[in-house]
């Protein structure tokens, strides 16, 4: 769902110069890669698998933040 989201606010600033929602989602892809620890595949791996960031586009699991 990240990637709707994100897709959704570059055509908002393409066809009515609204940044707003692009930098939201811009900014919770800052915080969600901020809070996973990349020394580690495994432990990364995990996380993303957790968080739903695999799962594939359409799907109705939204990406979560991972805990802290």
């Amino acid at each position: 769902m990240f990637r709707d989201d994100y897709l959704g606010g570059l055509r908002l600033l393409t066809r009515d110069s609204d940044a707003s929602v692009l930098i939201k989602a811009l900014r919770f892809g800052h915080d969600y890669t901020a809070r996973i620890d990349f020394t580690s595949l495994d432990g990364a791996t995990e996380i993303l698998y957790a968080t739903n960031a695999f799962n594939e586009p359409g799907s109705s699991e939204r990406l979560r933040m991972p805990s802290t």
